[in-house]
Order: structure tokens, then sequence, then C-alpha cells
């Protein structure tokens, strides 16, 4: 199957997202973070190396960086 041509996208729209996923160095200071701006915590934690949040339908997680920087 073929993706459609650019032309055939006019008007199309993204109409929703169920999951958002950030990479982190430091999973205790991201963990804390969005506990504090109230997501309510799913699946992992501060020693955890993937956490997921609850925002309302949607999720928002968390992987730990385990390299350096890509350059």
């Amino acid at each position: 199957m073929n993706p459609p041509d650019a032309n055939d996208m006019q008007g199309a729209a993204i109409e929703g997202l169920s999951a958002i996923t950030l990479s982190t160095h430091n999973m205790t200071r991201s963990v804390r973070f969005y506990e504090a701006l109230g997501f309510r915590k799913l699946y992992g934690g501060a020693d955890a190396d993937f956490t997921s949040f609850a925002m309302g339908a949607s999720f928002l997680n968390l992987t730990r960086e385990t390299h350096g920087l890509l350059r």
C-alpha cells in the first residue's frame, strides 16, 4: 500500500491523540513534576525505566534515556 499523496491530505486534520511519550534523563524529577501538575500515575515511578500517567482519556508516558545526546 502506498502512502497518501500530499495533495490528498489537504483538509485532513488530526482529531486526537491517545498517548504522548517523552524521554528523560532524570525519571525521578520528571515523575515528581507531572505528579505535582496533578497527573495520575498508572504504572512505573521514580525508579522505573517506563512510567505512564493518565490525562483524561489519554496517556503521558515517560521513558528513561539510557544513552548520551544524539548528534
